[in-house]
């Protein structure tokens, strides 16, 4: 019993080392207000990638998430991980190199809203969400047909493109959140 609970201790701190010296610049207090280890997970993953290769992160704002979305982690997690890997992709090659992340609470929905710089034009209508349509070849490049299924099995949930004044292609994921007296 007494290894195990030494096991335990020394485990809890490798993860806060871990947790103080390579993750400390994501654990300010606007990420800790996710309180959802999914998504904290993801964001910082995709934060650590972006930083690596230089892209410049701006949390714009990050509301307190006390109840999460109604649709299921799993599914909310693939849906926020295709809108983000596309984000890296195009910072990627951009000359700018920046993302913008915002997560609001609006009432009874969780908008998730991403800009980030890109390489060239970009015409929406190209940006197509039919079944393996793809611009990269090979397989690649179906994610906003999948985001689209996801979304389109959840009541009242929906996604929009568009690039901005500031010429910054953003995403805005609008999903409802779980009843609180469910």
């Amino acid at each position: 019993m007494e290894k195990n609970n030494d096991a335990a201790l020394e485990m809890i701190n490798n993860l806060s080392s871990y947790m103080n010296t390579q993750l400390h610049s994501y654990f300010d207090s606007k990420l800790l207000r996710l309180q959802s280890p999914e998504l904290l997970g993801l964001l910082i993953t995709h934060f650590k990638k972006w930083e690596i290769e230089s892209i410049i992160l701006k949390l714009e704002e990050i509301d307190e998430l006390v109840v999460l979305p109604a649709m299921p982690t799993f599914d909310l997690v693939r849906c926020l991980n295709i809108i983000l890997d596309n984000a890296f992709e195009a910072a990627s090659i951009s000359t700018e190199k920046k993302i913008n992340v915002r997560i609001k609470v609006e009432s009874t929905y969780l908008l998730f809203e991403i800009k980030n710089s890109f390489a060239k034009n970009i015409d929406l209508e190209s940006l197509s969400t039919r079944k393996r349509f793809s611009t990269k070849g090979n397989g690649r490049g179906q994610g906003l047909h999948i985001l689209q299924e996801f979304i389109r099995r959840e009541k009242d949930a929906y996604f929009e493109m568009e690039v901005t004044p500031q010429n910054m292609f953003r995403v805005l994921l609008t999903l409802p959140l779980q009843n609180k007296n469910v």
